[in-house]
């Protein structure tokens, strides 16, 4: 949420303000979801007059403003120091836009061991030719629909993955296959030529 204030006398009630609104949001439209949720705040701040902001994790909120405003003064500092190698202590800051991120770690799951896909299971039997330096010129490419696939094939490339919306082409070395949760999971590398 954008609300610009300068980091001084009164910051720490807009922000307690600001971000308790969020905060009911995020709980309320998470509801359904469930389980341990951890919330970080942050917000993007300036040196007055820039068009340059930072994010900035924010420092607890729940103490008084005579400590947050120095430790987030210092915060927006070393923030400005890794994004452009210097800080001007010395001159005013405001915040610029104000965020609640929650997480929730992903579950663990035991996913089966993937099968090999034999390159003659390629769409159809369908290759193409595709150029790969890596093996000396034009090879004739196995093509896979990625929606034929499932969690229990693995591809090794080199090869082609089609979809709709996109084309993936597996470098020699390479492997793909799905998780579980329908993800893609390249390992760059890690196939049968590496």
């Amino acid at each position: 949420m954008t609300r610009i204030t300068p980091l001084g006398p009164g910051i720490l009630e807009v922000a307690r303000s600001v971000l308790s609104g969020m905060e009911h949001q995020l709980r309320t439209d998470g509801a359904n979801v469930g389980g341990a949720w951890q919330i970080t705040r942050a917000a993007t701040a300036r040196y007055a007059g820039q068009g340059y902001e930072v994010p900035v994790v924010l420092p607890p909120i729940d103490g008084p403003e005579e400590t947050f405003v120095p430790d987030f003064a210092a915060r927006f500092g070393a923030a400005y120091r890794r994004t452009y190698g210097f800080d001007d202590p010395g001159r005013a800051v405001e915040v610029i836009d104000w965020s609640v991120v929650a997480t929730q770690p992903a579950a663990h799951r035991n996913e089966p061991s993937p099968k090999v896909l034999a390159r003659a299971d390629a769409r159809s039997g369908w290759h193409r030719p595709a150029y790969f330096p890596e093996c000396g010129g034009f090879v004739d490419c196995p093509v896979y629909a990625r929606e034929e696939l499932d969690a229990s094939t693995l591809i090794s490339g080199p090869a082609i993955l089609e979809e709709l919306e996109t084309t993936i082409v597996l470098l020699p070395g390479d492997n793909a296959r799905l998780t579980a949760s329908g993800n893609l999971l390249i390992t760059i590398g890690g196939g049968e030529g590496a």
